[in-house]
């Protein structure tokens, strides 16, 4: 009968193996006993030595690894959207390599539910710097005048509603 169902069909009709949660690994072959060795536990700083509280070896478990299983997590999804909530999404260039002048607000504030749409002017007439970057500031925030990449962001469309 088996030969009858499709491969899902049978994956999840069929009775899976037992678990219990622990994973035994075969001993390397190469490192077999170095870790018990007198000239390689000297060698390393006392900070770095094994002591017996060490968790080396011993099982344990996430932190929230118990609500996952039951169901019983909180995901954001979850939780219920505050009144008043605002969405947005990020407009991104199409093209690289290019200038671009204007954008124009017009019509895409004529969609219901718009209520702004912010660009690299919006953030600097509210003081705001457009540059950013790990170590230098030296990537825009928002295109100025020079589109160098497909998907640089020029603005952000923010709406009640997505």
């Amino acid at each position: 009968k088996s030969a009858d169902l499709s491969g899902a069909t049978y994956f999840l009709s069929s009775e899976k193996p037992k678990f219990d949660g622990t994973q035994i690994y075969p001993t390397p072959k190469i490192t077999a006993g170095v870790e018990n060795s007198v000239a390689c536990s000297a060698s390393l700083p006392i900070s770095m030595k094994a002591s017996e509280g060490d968790a080396l070896g011993i099982t344990s478990h996430h932190v929230s690894a118990e609500l996952h299983c039951t169901g019983e997590a909180i995901y954001v999804d979850d939780i219920p959207t505050p009144p008043g909530l605002l969405h947005s999404a990020l407009i991104l260039s199409n093209r690289c390599n290019c200038r671009f002048t204007t954008v124009d607000k017009g019509k895409a504030l004529l969609i219901p539910d718009v209520v702004g749409i912010f660009l690299y002017e919006d953030l600097i007439a509210i003081g705001g710097d457009n540059k950013l970057g790990p170590i230098l500031k030296d990537e825009e925030i928002f295109a100025t005048d020079e589109i160098r990449h497909v998907g640089m962001v020029i603005g952000i469309v923010v709406a009640e509603t997505l």
